[in-house]
């Protein structure tokens, strides 16, 4: 498992947007994903992604968020890249989640 936690400033939303995903693919993403979290991993869960299905920016509620990598140790791909970045809350555009 590996854990990553962008953080912007006090007052601005963390916007992620992934440049490529290639996890194992599984219709539930039950094998190897990335699940990404408002905040940290107690926080809401935005979402979970594997296979290679990129989703649009994923927008925080708030100035941090949590993105973490589960793989098992059978089917492998390249991983993923992602880049986070600050953004106005409700900037046009950006919808929260």
């Amino acid at each position: 498992m590996k854990e990553v936690e962008p953080r912007v400033p006090e007052g601005k939303v963390v916007v992620l947007n992934f440049r490529f995903i290639d996890l194992e693919s599984d219709n539930l993403c039950r094998y190897d994903f990335v699940d990404v979290y408002n905040g940290h991993a107690n926080g809401q869960r935005i979402g979970r992604f594997c296979g290679t299905f990129r989703p649009g920016a994923l927008v925080s509620n708030g100035n941090k968020m949590m993105v973490q990598m589960i793989s098992d140790a059978n089917t492998a791909g390249n991983g993923f890249m992602a880049m986070f970045s600050a953004a106005e809350p409700n900037e046009r555009g950006i919808v929260s989640t």
